[in-house]
């Protein structure tokens, strides 16, 4: 059930990471709103998302994959616009801060800070030129709270955060 005013009918969004369980419910909550969706699944078994993404709610929906610039312009080429972009895309890497690779620190800024600086760009442009839109990144608490073990990531969360 729809609350009045947050009817998204005839909107259309682009949710990237939407194998994981969060980017599943947001997915899943923008098409029970009645938006038309694109869904990017990470095929990077170490995002630790849980499959490829369902459809949400039974609804219909266009799987985009590619880089950022890729992504936005498969949904502007098959929804016909872009309204709305979710990022809920994660790479969660835990261990010693000393003992971090530079492999896996490179990973983690490509998938967490730099992955989501170019979607939105990439998006950004579309939705100046139609007038609008609402770009939204999904960050974890640990880019405020630290917890052993997860100073690297929680970094790569803070760093969206703002």
């Amino acid at each position: 059930m729809v609350v009045d005013g947050f009817a998204l009918t005839d909107k259309r969004a682009l949710v990237v990471g939407a194998e994981t369980r969060v980017g599943r419910v947001i997915a899943g909550a923008l098409a029970e709103a009645g938006a038309r969706l694109a869904l990017a699944a990470s095929p990077d078994p170490d995002t630790n998302g849980i499959g490829s993404p369902a459809s949400p709610n039974g609804s219909s929906h266009l799987h985009v994959a590619g880089a950022p610039d890729e992504l936005v312009r498969a949904t502007v080429e098959e929804l016909g616009g872009l309204d709305i972009v979710v990022n809920a895309a994660e790479l969660r890497i835990a261990g010693p801060f000393e003992q971090l690779s530079d492999l896996d620190w490179d990973r983690l800024l490509a998938v967490n800070l730099t992955g989501p600086v170019r979607l939105f760009r990439a998006a950004g442009r579309v939705m100046k030129a139609q007038g609008g839109g609402r770009l939204i990144q999904v960050v974890s608490l640990l880019g405020e709270r630290g917890v052993p073990n997860t100073a690297a990531y929680g970094t790569t969360q803070a760093a969206c955060s703002n």
